[in-house]
């Protein structure tokens, strides 16, 4: 896959879906209930950020899309688009200061 990959974002979510969801609307279903499961735990104290560094975060996203998608917590490298959601460009992913970041949403 090229790395915009516009008009193939869905396609490329249900190639890379685990839960066997056979269109867009059965995944988002199972990603809007799996998501909310993980959510839970986090706001439980159940998991913890432990810091705003690429790792803490790529374990953040692995335990909210674990059971989904089969780049959870991985480094993605195409851009990527879900309805009306444009996510971290890529070449922004892995900026080393997260500190900033955490300063601006706190």
């Amino acid at each position: 896959m090229e790395k915009y990959n516009f008009d193939e974002d869905e396609q490329y979510l249900l190639a890379q879906n685990l839960v066997g969801a056979t269109n867009f609307g059965e995944l988002e279903v199972a990603e809007q209930y799996v998501f909310t499961v993980r959510a839970l735990q986090f706001e439980q104290g159940d998991y913890q950020i432990t810091s705003f560094i690429s790792k803490s975060l790529g374990t953040l996203h692995f335990h909210l899309f674990q059971d989904i998608y089969r780049f959870a917590g991985k480094i993605r490298d195409i851009q990527l688009v879900k309805g009306q959601t444009r996510f971290c460009q890529m070449q922004f992913i892995l900026i080393k200061d997260f500190q900033k970041f955490k300063k601006q949403t706190v």
